[in-house]
This record gives structure tokens, C-alpha cells and sequence, in this order.
């Protein structure tokens, strides 16, 4: 039998920015060493900052100003590491930051195909469409939600069910993320979640969290995409 093209099997896809379609490490590393270096506190490592990525600015600064994942820090020194951290990456968002390999093709690749896409991201807008813009991306998307775009973000299953409504072409979607956060949000809204290997989940195994399926590379999304929604959707 022939397969049934993805279009019939599948709505819509929602991707995750930050270490699912590029790589922004270098550029918040050079934010978080300029806000180091103004409130006078130790330099991190770039494999550090990496480690911290993936639920926002607040966060990441926190992480920078304590050196750990779960470090606490004053409110005071924390909203003043924050605005310093903004204002630097505001500057330059998007020098050293990349898509990673085969993100563009399967972009392509999947609008051939009639699949909507949408981005949701934990990241600021005002942060996000200079990126999408520089990288040349913006055109994929039917939607974008930022971390500043609604009340509650990702693992919330706010910013994903507001992308598919905004999308409107039926209900039958998927997330594609990196990280823990990108898993609770897809199982709180009802989604299927496939999970890339290579992202920002500080240093573990994705797999171990509960994603549909792991892949390696974005290249192998439309053939598995084609076999989850298949199995998901149909009977």
C-alpha cells in the first residue's frame, strides 16, 4: 500500500527555538560574560551557560549570577543581572548563533508537504523575531509565541494551545523540542512531543523523559513524523 502523505495524517508542527532549529548559546554566553563582568562576578565557562538554557532569561541569569542550575540569588542583584543581561543581548542576539544542521532543509521540506508550522518559544519576542529574521526563518511560520507572549509559558500548555488555535487548521499536532521543559508542556496540552538529541536538556539523556521519539537530526522528521501521526491518528 502506498503511504498516506503527511498532510492527510497531520495539521500542523510546533517547533522550539534555542537548541531545537539553532544554536544561541554563543550569543547569550557573550550577555551573560557582559553582566558578569559589570556586577563584578566570576566568568562562566560557555559549556556552562549552555547547560543553563532553556526556560528564560530570569532563569538563565539566576543560574549565571549562583554558578548552578538551582542557585537562589538576592531579588535586588537578580533584577539588576537581568537588566544588564537584556541590554547586552538586545545589542547583538543573533552574531554567532546558527541554525543547526538541517534545519532549513526540513523547514523547506515540510511546508512542501502542506504541513502549517508555528514557533514557541520561551524566549522574549522582542529577542526571537530579530533572530528569525537574521537566520532568514520568519517566512515558515503561521505563528510565533514568545516567553513574553501570553501570561504563562512552556511547560504550561498555554503557549501550544494558543499557536494551534492561532493556526486554526485542526487539531492534530506535534511539538519538536530539546528539553524537559518542551516534554511537560507537549503531555500538559495533549500533543505528541518528539525530541531532538542534541539540544540544551543540561547534559541529559532526553530519552529518559518520556518523548514519542527521539531523533538525532532534524533530516529524519518527515519520514517520523509520518510514522507517529500515523500511529497516533489513526486506527
Amino acid at each position: 500500500t502506498t503511504p498516506q502523505p503527511l498532510s492527510s495524517l497531520l495539521d500542523f508542527a510546533l517547533f522550539d527555538l534555542d537548541g531545537t532549529l539553532i544554536d544561541s548559546a554563543p550569543d547569550l554566553y557573550r550577555a551573560a560574560i557582559a553582566m558578569t563582568t559589570q556586577i563584578q562576578l566570576p566568568a562562566r565557562s560557555l559549556d556552562q551557560v549552555r547547560s543553563w538554557i532553556g526556560d528564560g532569561v530570569s532563569r538563565l541569569v539566576e543560574r549565571v549570577i549562583s554558578g548552578s542550575v538551582h542557585g537562589q540569588v538576592d531579588p535586588q542583584l537578580a533584577a539588576t543581572g537581568e537588566r544588564l543581561f537584556r541590554e547586552a543581548y538586545a545589542q547583538a542576539p543573533c552574531v554567532d548563533s546558527s541554525l543547526y544542521p538541517g534545519a532549513l532543509e526540513t523547514l523547506d521540506h515540510l511546508v512542501e508537504m502542506g504541513i502549517h508550522l508555528g514557533l514557541v518559544t520561551n524566549k522574549a519576542e522582542c529577542f526571537t523575531w530579530p533572530i528569525l529574521e537574521q537566520l532568514k526563518i520568519e517566512r515558515y511560520f503561521d505563528v510565533v509565541v514568545g516567553g513574553d507572549t501570553l501570561p504563562t509559558r512552556k511547560p504550561d500548555s498555554g503557549p501550544l494551545l494558543h499557536a494551534m488555535s492561532k493556526i486554526g487548521v485542526g487539531n492534530r499536532g506535534v511539538l519538536i523540542g530539546d528539553s524537559e521543559t518542551d516534554i511537560r508542556a507537549a503531555q500538559a496540552a495533549g500533543m505528541p512531543i518528539v525530541a531532538v538529541s542534541y539540544g540544551y536538556n543540561r547534559g541529559r539523556d532526553i530519552g529518559l523523559l518520556g518523548p514519542d521519539v527521539v531523533v538525532h537530526t532534524l533530516l529524519d522528521l518527515p519520514d517520523v513524523l509520518t510514522h507517529l501521526a500515523s500511529r497516533h491518528w489513526t486506527t
